[in-house]
């Protein structure tokens, strides 16, 4: 592909042929690390999915069972598992292994490749920033608008986005997240760009990788995972609840702004519960070798999980966003709504339509949250500096709050646990702000 480009340049009379050898001479080393780094991230990211291997053997299964209807694949001559052993891993406890992983891999980018060049993303503007940086930052500089014309540009584009996501998030997130939201490959990777951009991850991505060889390899996989974890929540978020697609220019300045306004004030917000778990947490991340900055970083993940909601109510009420937050957490603290959560996620799902209804059962105890903090905010029509205004609300609706107080008091109190009793929590919590 350097070739390609110099070659163009040269029939522009740009270059001549032994300043062009001479170019590529030079960069040997730049080019070389840039192989390494791919090489880098690849093997990091099989790594990452044999951390997760187990928890996502369903997902797995269905998606080597999706390429085998669609005659892509014939598991017994490329070394994947029948469905049978896979099953038998699942009782186990057991998952894919590194070389059944990276063959999956493999696939996810060359279908999602694929899916992208079938799209416009890599005909828009902001993509260019992909294709600038596939090439050596020497000429990058030199042969801007070159580049910008590259026979092989939405290639490339395409090629970079899907190498890119399926590394971070996986073989089958992007297929996971259209079957859940009925969204296209391409605003799947739409709605990753924002979230990756607008929640700096890059820069947290690269702080992690810097410590290889400092601190132990699983405390960095874990790491991983967790902004892994956030990337699924917000992606899915953009592709459900947003009411429109995702607009890569529109919604990364609004969400990057809005979660700066958060970041600033976030220990103000916070419950004296999560600042007590962030310590923790934070604690444990200085002691398990991560610097202390990077630890107190990765601490604050699941409160900034809950970053769009709170922008889009702040916004959409024209409110405060301490305020928004401030009652934000309250109502998950109050309404235990973390701990349903929680059992949401651990309840067993043996198939694709249990793991969904589980997921979904998740998204809908998040959107309660959601619908209870703008109902609560609308209610009170609180001022900027108003403080008590979930207090407030509770003293003004004592009926409602002993009867969902009783209800969950009762779940809290079983012994047994199921879906069933989730999906009545659900209803009633929502049933209080008519959603």
């Amino acid at each position: 592909n350097i070739k390609i480009l110099l070659n163009d340049v040269m029939k522009k009379k740009k270059l001549n042929l032994k300043s062009r050898n001479t170019l590529l001479e030079d960069m040997t080393d730049t080019v070389a690390q840039l192989v390494l780094r791919n090489n880098y991230q690849q093997a990091l990211a099989v790594s990452l999915m044999e951390l997760q291997s187990f928890d996502d053997i369903s997902q797995h299964r269905e998606f080597i069972k999706d390429l085998e209807s669609q005659g892509l694949l014939e598991r017994r001559e490329i070394g994947l598992p029948s469905d049978e052993e896979l099953l038998m891993r699942q009782n186990k406890g057991a998952g894919l292994t590194r070389p059944e992983l990276s063959i999956l891999q493999a696939y996810t980018k060359i279908l999602f490749t694929q899916d992208l060049l079938n799209s416009d993303i890599p005909d828009s503007q902001n993509m260019s920033s992909f294709l600038m940086r596939y090439f050596p930052q020497v000429i990058q500089s030199e042969y801007e608008k070159d580049i910008s014309k590259h026979l092989l540009k939405r290639e490339i584009i395409a090629t970079e986005i899907s190498n890119g996501l399926t590394n971070r998030m996986g073989p089958t997130f992007v297929k996971s997240r259209m079957m859940k939201t009925g969204a296209t490959s391409d605003m799947v990777a739409r709605a990753y760009i924002i979230v990756r951009e607008a929640f700096g991850l890059r820069d947290l991505w690269s702080s992690i990788e810097s410590l290889d060889y400092k601190v132990p390899a699983m405390v960095q996989l874990r790491a991983l995972r967790d902004i892994s974890h956030l990337v699924e929540r917000e992606v899915t978020w953009f592709l459900t609840r947003l009411g429109r697609q995702p607009d890569i220019d529109k919604d990364i300045p609004i969400i990057k702004q809005g979660l700066n306004d958060l970041k600033k004030n976030i220990n103000d917000v916070l419950t004296d519960n999560m600042r007590e778990t962030i310590d923790r947490v934070s604690e444990q991340g200085a002691n398990d070798g991560l610097p202390q900055e990077l630890a107190r970083e990765l601490s604050f993940i699941p409160a900034y999980s809950a970053a769009c909601d709170i922008i889009r109510i702040s916004n959409t009420l024209k409110a405060d966003i301490r305020l928004i937050a401030k009652v934000y957490f309250k109502v998950g603290e109050f309404f235990h709504l973390d701990w349903l959560r929680n059992k949401a996620k651990y309840l067993v799902a043996d198939n694709k339509w249990s793991m969904e209804a589980k997921e979904g059962l998740i998204d809908q105890l998040h959107s309660c949250q959601a619908g209870l903090t703008t109902k609560i905010v609308s209610d009170m029509k609180p001022n900027k500096t108003s403080d008590n205004v979930f207090e407030n609300w509770v003293d003004h609706n004592n009926q409602i709050i002993e009867q969902i107080s009783k209800l969950l008091e009762d779940l809290r109190s079983t012994s047994g646990f199921d879906v069933s009793m989730l999906m009545i929590a659900e209803q009633r919590l929502r049933s209080i702000f008519g959603g």
